[in-house]
């Protein structure tokens, strides 16, 4: 990750609310944030909803979007997150992608992933992903026909 020339070296945040932090090194703690563009960013007991770094240490906090080279996380609630390289301890998030995820007792809808090695536990295994997506897929089909029956047009 790049960032621009005038952007500062650390911020250290405590008890923070902020829309925007961009810098070499953010550490915040109990604080919220919006977005984050940083080499390497540090999270204790935070919370944010866009994470853009290299390097990414997280500890009982709440993320919405992680885009990360590398990410260690624990005890923390993510939504999305990706990284090249992740190790998550005591987590749950909503999907995970990695090209080499170490994982102990993690809990997440949906887990992509070139290698895993721990205890992931993930909300549907390949089979009701499957038979979700074929539901799906015949739900959306039905709809549109009957719409284009009830809605189309009349010559």
């Amino acid at each position: 990750m790049t960032l621009p020339e005038e952007s500062p070296q650390v911020i250290n945040l405590s008890h923070s609310r902020l829309d925007h932090v961009q810098a070499e090194l953010v550490r915040a703690r109990l604080s919220g944030i919006v977005e984050i563009a940083a080499e390497e960013a540090e999270f204790h007991g935070s919370a944010a909803m866009a994470v853009n770094t290299g390097s990414l240490v997280v500890r009982d906090s709440v993320l919405g979007l992680v885009d990360a080279e590398k990410a260690d996380i624990n005890d923390s609630v993510m939504f999305i997150a990706a990284a090249e390289s992740m190790k998550a301890d005591n987590s749950v998030a909503g999907v995970l992608v990695s090209n080499e995820l170490k994982a102990d007792n993690i809990r997440a809808g949906l887990v992509i992933s070139r290698t895993v090695n721990g205890n992931v536990e993930t909300l549907l295994d390949t089979r009701q992903a499957l038979l979700a997506g074929v539901l799906g897929g015949a739900v959306a089909g039905m709809l549109l026909l009957v719409g284009h029956y009830v809605f189309g047009r009349r010559k």
